[in-house]
């Protein structure tokens, strides 16, 4: 279209911009290539012509009739005076019909007549390669072999070896149970390194447990799983007031410390390993013969302050059944600590209550309630300035007076068990065998607090101060 404007033009244009009606109103015509509202503006044989493509042009141009074609009036130009013309013309000037703003057919569309009719060409039945169809069933529905844009769709065959759209494995065939199942979905196979945490593993992947050195009783470092799927406790840093610490994980061979001092142990009778724990493993004892033995030792009496605790599970009553002892006789001339239950009917009302002693048997502090059997709970004996107090699952029970006022005793062949009772002869004359089991067994050469025993058992201590302990 064209540009020149005369000079009457831009003063008639200048009226129309004052609102002031149209420019034939006021004799005031234009001639080729000036504004108008409508043909009557113009001179001549001159046609108002608006721009094709903009339905909100206020105003046109005074054009040639032969040169306005004006899209949208459902009329088609097919060209015939050689000015080019429109591909279809359907009434209106909107997209998205199939004939655009500019009366043009839009792709996927063919149009025909005058006005014109648009319809899809997707769905007719008729492929149209020029329009880039692959097929066309004749309609529009996915799932059918040919899509919704008529583009041939691809059958995902699970099992033929190839991953498909769809399929997050493909091992061509169609057998659960290999890794990837039979609808061709990841599949997690039992066993180490497969991220889940399974029967007979401390641990799989670094998601797979809840663990750190500070929980474990370590002073600082990261807890890490090995390739075995056991814990890995190589970058944990020892507190240096945990004399002795004995996980029981290990299956068989020494029972490990893993405090500061490397008081190792063996084991003695019918004791049982790898058994399902609170922390990890634990051992079980038969009640008659079993028992873990872990000599002299170094730095395990002596002390003028003292933490025993363990996790511990009372299969059956009986007597005295020890879960730690330091002992050289279980009199007041040999015995260090222990840490058990109070059987027979000598204990009085005592019986059946967990017990704690230094120096000797008669000044033991017990527990409020008898301790339930089969069931795993916490259990910690303190002494410190002449006191002894025991905690059960993160809780004081019960405090007491101890014979020993300064430093606990260190008496000569002074032997630690697990599980028993020493008495001089290389196994407790007394009826001291534990029958239950035994996990996470720690000795401290300070006094925890409620707060360092509580943290020791796995709990947390709440506004108040008390223990928030989940029994397992």
């Amino acid at each position: 279209m064209r540009t020149t404007t005369s000079l009457v033009g831009l003063v008639c244009f200048g009226v129309l911009g004052l609102g002031l009606g149209g420019l034939g109103s006021l004799g005031c015509k234009g001639g080729e290539g000036e504004p108008c509202q409508g043909t009557s503006d113009c001179q001549g044989d001159l046609v108002c012509c608006f721009d094709i493509g903009d339905p909100t042009q206020d105003l046109g141009e005074c054009v040639p009739a032969s040169e306005c074609r004006p899209c949208g009036n459902g009329e088609l130009d097919d060209g015939e005076d050689g000015e080019g013309g429109e591909e279809c013309d359907d009434g209106n000037r909107a997209l998205g019909d199939g004939c655009s703003d500019g009366c043009e057919v839009e792709s996927g569309w063919a149009c025909t007549g005058s006005p014109s009719v648009c319809v899809e060409l997707c769905g007719d039945g008729v492929v149209s390669a020029p329009d880039g169809e692959e097929c066309d069933d004749g309609n529009t529905d996915n799932g059918d072999g040919c899509s919704d844009d008529c583009m041939i769709e691809v059958e995902i065959e699970c099992g033929n070896g190839d991953v498909e759209t769809g399929e997050e494995c493909d091992d061509g065939n169609t057998d659960s149970g290999d890794g990837c199942s039979a609808d061709c979905e990841l599949e997690v196979l039992p066993g180490c390194g497969n991220g889940v945490l399974e029967a007979g593993e401390q641990c799989d992947g670094p998601l797979a447990f809840d663990a750190s050195c500070e929980l474990l009783g370590y002073l600082t470092g990261t807890v890490g799983c090995t390739a075995s799927c056991t814990m890995d406790y190589s970058d944990c840093i020892n507190h240096p007031d945990q004399v002795a610490w004995y996980r029981l994980d290990g299956a068989e061979g020494l029972v490990t410390d893993s405090g500061l001092w490397s008081n190792d142990c063996v084991e003695a009778g019918t004791l049982v390993r790898d058994a399902t724990g609170v922390v990890g493993r634990a051992a079980l004892f038969d009640g008659t013969s079993a028992y873990v033995n872990c000599g002299a030792g170094s730095n395990l009496d002596g002390m003028a302050a003292l933490t025993v605790e363990a996790w511990v599970y009372l299969s059956s009553y009986g007597g005295e059944s020890m879960f730690v002892s330091r002992a050289a006789s279980g009199d007041a001339t040999g015995l260090v600590y222990a840490l058990g239950v109070a059987g027979g009917a000598a204990w009085g009302a005592n019986e059946n209550h967990a017990f704690f002693a230094t120096y000797d048997l008669a000044s033991a502090v017990f527990s409020a309630d008898p301790l339930p059997t089969d069931e795993w709970h916490h259990v910690a004996g303190v002494y410190e300035a002449g006191e002894v107090m025991i905690y059960v699952d993160g809780l004081v029970t019960g405090t007491a007076t101890s014979l020993a006022t300064t430093h606990l005793p260190s008496p000569a062949g002074a032997q630690l068990y697990l599980g028993n009772l020493y008495d001089g002869g290389g196994a407790s004359t007394w009826d001291t065998y534990l029958d239950g089991g035994l996990d996470d067994v720690r000795i401290w050469r300070v006094a925890r607090d409620t707060g360092g025993v509580c943290i020791d058992a796995g709990g947390t201590l709440d506004g108040s101060g008390i223990c928030q302990l989940t029994l397992p």
